[in-house]
């Protein structure tokens, strides 16, 4: 009996071992969005919340007015193309929020957010998407064409970032200051190795205007101008910066002042301009910048007041800050900026590639290359003591 029972079992086990052979392995799949007829969702973040790691979510051409979180290894692709096919957030918030690693996003227009695209996964491509129409809320708020907060081994590579500002600063009518603008960033690095950011195009990217100051009684300052900056470093290590082109990076103009008291009129004083930098690198190791363009950089105006105006900002075609170290960066253009085109209180990093390789393209340099070898004489002389 006991045979009997054990035949039986090991019968039994053969046959679904065979059945498991013969059944057929789950693969990836494609689900379709569109707003119209033979799509599988109308709403992406429908298809998103019904799909399976590794699936694809194809998007068909039109307008999807949604704040999507992407929180599965996917691809998330237009079919069409990024000049009509668009995601947008209808002026507030974060538009695309990619939290999870292994994420494809491509071919889209993401536009009229606070946030244009959110970052916080690895091993993820961001590739051919526009951002544009991004601002910071009223008061102040901040504008950041891409966000990327601790992120390893990610793509980004041929976007269009254009069109970001920070908020306008709050109004008073108080004695003291009226509010800052808000600041804004085309794209946001904040923590991270070894990701690859290349051929990316970011222009337009202005800091808010600084608030208003109405005070009767007392004087009063205007707000600040927020500041603006084209890519931004704070931390990063290891991270291969190329053949981007940055331009029209302006810092906010200031808040206007027009108070007064019953006994002299010429009390308010306007607020400063912002400053603004076309690249920004704090506290950031081992990176290297290569063969990127970084043109028009403007500091932001002084506000108006009735007793004095407010003081210009500064504009920095780069700027290396604070504890900086042996970052490469050469055969750049860097031009146009109205305070420097470039300035290091970093520490030690290199600004050539070598005798051969050269060293940046200088708008403002003074020197002369008296042999024509189409490098100058004498260095290019860094503001911040470099």
């Amino acid at each position: 009996m006991m045979g009997g029972n054990l035949k039986s079992f090991i019968g039994v086990f053969i046959s679904i071992l065979v059945l498991l052979a013969l059944s057929p392995v789950s693969e990836a799949g494609t689900i379709t969005v569109g707003h119209t007829v033979g799509a599988d969702y109308w709403n992406l973040q429908d298809a998103i919340n019904e799909s399976d790691e590794s699936d694809t979510i194809q998007v068909w051409y039109g307008t999807y007015n949604e704040h999507i979180v992407i929180n599965n290894s996917l691809i998330v692709e237009s079919r069409d193309g990024r000049s009509i096919t668009f995601i947008d957030g209808l002026g507030s918030g974060v538009v695309v929020n990619i939290t999870s690693d292994a994420v494809t996003f491509e071919g889209f227009t993401v536009q009229n957010g606070e946030i244009g695209i959110n970052l916080t996964g690895n091993n993820s491509v961001i590739n051919d998407n526009a951002i544009r129409n991004i601002a910071g809320a009223d008061g102040g708020g901040y504008g950041y064409g891409m966000y990327l907060h601790s992120v390893n081994n990610n793509s980004i590579s041929g976007n269009n970032i254009s069109s970001v500002t920070g908020g306008i600063g709050s109004s008073t009518s108080a004695s003291g200051y009226a509010g800052t603008g808000g600041y804004s960033y085309g794209l946001y690095f904040n923590s991270g190795s070894n990701n690859r950011i290349s051929c990316n195009i970011i222009s337009s990217v202005i800091g808010g205007t600084g608030g208003t100051n109405t005070r009767k009684g007392e004087s009063g300052y205007g707000g600040a101008g927020g500041y603006s900056y084209g890519l931004y470093f704070n931390p990063g290590t290891n991270n291969h910066i190329s053949s981007n082109n940055i331009s029209n990076v302006a810092g906010g103009t200031g808040g206007s002042a027009t108070c007064v008291n019953i006994y002299e009129f010429k009390k308010g004083i306007g607020g400063t301009g912002g400053n603004s930098y076309g690249v920004y690198i704090n506290s950031s190791d081992d990176n290297t910048l290569f063969n990127n363009s970084v043109s028009g950089v403007y500091k932001g105006a002084g506000g108006y007041g009735n007793r004095y105006y407010g003081s210009a900002g500064d504009g920095y075609g780069i700027a290396a800050i604070s504890a900086t170290n042996r970052n490469i960066i050469y055969n750049n253009n860097f031009e146009n900026a109205d305070t420097q085109d470039g300035y290091d209180s970093g520490g030690n990093n290199a600004w050539d590639g070598g005798p051969t390789i050269g060293g940046n393209y200088w708008g403002d340099y003074t020197g002369n290359d008296t042999d024509g070898d189409g490098i100058g004489d004498t260095p290019y002389d860094l503001g911040g003591g470099m």
